[in-house]
């Protein structure tokens, strides 16, 4: 299960970390929010319980698509944060290639 801290549940509601930390409450109340994750340490929600919360009034399709950008997106900021490793895959191509030329 994935967390979500408050800075990222801020940016999913379009709004600032203050107004998250002062409304949250409400929003749970109001049922426009999932309550927070246990634990009593830094407030953090269930990617699945929010984007449930969310995405209830969309359609069947919709909803759909928006998983399906979301899942997109946290590829491509995996794919953006990867770049640490491009040595690595570099010089594992280069053995490979070089194991296959001697064959």
């Amino acid at each position: 299960m994935r967390a979500l801290s408050a800075d990222e549940v801020a940016a999913e509601l379009g709004r600032s970390v203050d107004w998250l930390h002062r409304n949250w409450r409400g929003l749970v109340d109001g049922k426009k929010l999932p309550p927070p994750l246990p634990g009593g340490g830094a407030l953090a929600w269930s990617a699945a319980q929010l984007y449930a919360v969310l995405d209830k009034p969309l359609t069947r399709e919709q909803r759909a698509l928006a998983a399906a950008f979301r899942a997109a997106e946290a590829v491509a900021r995996q794919a953006a944060a990867g770049r640490d490793d491009d040595d690595e895959i570099e010089a594992s191509r280069a053995r490979i290639a070089a194991r296959f030329a001697r064959g």
